[in-house]
């Protein structure tokens, strides 16, 4: 089992930017959320650091990004979760341990506001809809400076053309055919944030 880790108040201070007393003086003042050591020193956890540093919009060092929440982006036209993508994936992700971040886009317009705004790290398209054209979106997704360093999972089904299917493989980090099986989730997701390889379903 892998243990957290924990900020000291002097590394906290190399992130914020501060003096080891400052932050000191914030946990005093109840600004820093901190808990003592049976030693009687102050601890404090990434995410506690983080929503700190966003709240007082604080610049978020680069060092920081492996503490961050997982921005997730789930691209389908459900009105109500009819396949269970949204479920699955949020059940896949609880049970891998993974503090993440969730929107839905059910349109291209969503999908395009989502991806400048909320800057996911993974987004998840179901493919040939009737209302949504996902393989547009992946295009304009790998056009896009902005955009295009967000891995793309694609959600199918077995129907796909043969060379439709071999030009999102190389647009694309990973695909899987519904229905979505939980288990194929959680080492999809796996492979690619802690592993950072591709995640294909149908490979062997």
């Amino acid at each position: 089992m892998t243990k957290k880790k924990i900020f000291t108040t002097g590394q906290a201070a190399k992130y914020l930017k501060v003096s080891s007393v400052t932050v000191y003086n914030w946990i005093r003042a109840g600004k820093l959320e901190a808990y003592k050591t049976p030693g009687g020193q102050y601890r404090i956890v990434p995410e506690v650091l983080i929503d700190f540093m966003e709240k007082h919009n604080m610049p978020i060092p680069e060092a920081m990004s492996p503490f961050m929440p997982k921005r997730i982006l789930i691209v389908a036209d459900e009105e109500r979760d009819e396949e269970g993508i949204e479920t699955v994936v949020h059940q896949a992700l609880r049970q891998s341990d993974i503090k993440y971040q969730l929107k839905v886009a059910k349109n291209g317009y969503e999908a395009a506001t989502h991806m400048l705004k909320f800057q996911p790290d993974l987004v998840i398209i179901r493919l040939l809809t009737k209302r949504l054209d996902g393989v547009d979106i992946i295009k304009n997704i790998n056009r896009d400076p902005e955009t295009r360093e967000s891995k793309i999972l694609i959600i199918k089904d077995g129907t796909m053309n043969a060379s439709v299917e071999a030009i999102l493989s190389l647009e694309t980090d990973g695909s899987l055919e519904t229905p979505l099986q939980l288990e194929a989730v959680k080492e999809c997701i796996h492979k690619l944030f802690e592993k950072d390889l591709a995640c294909y379903g149908s490979e062997e």
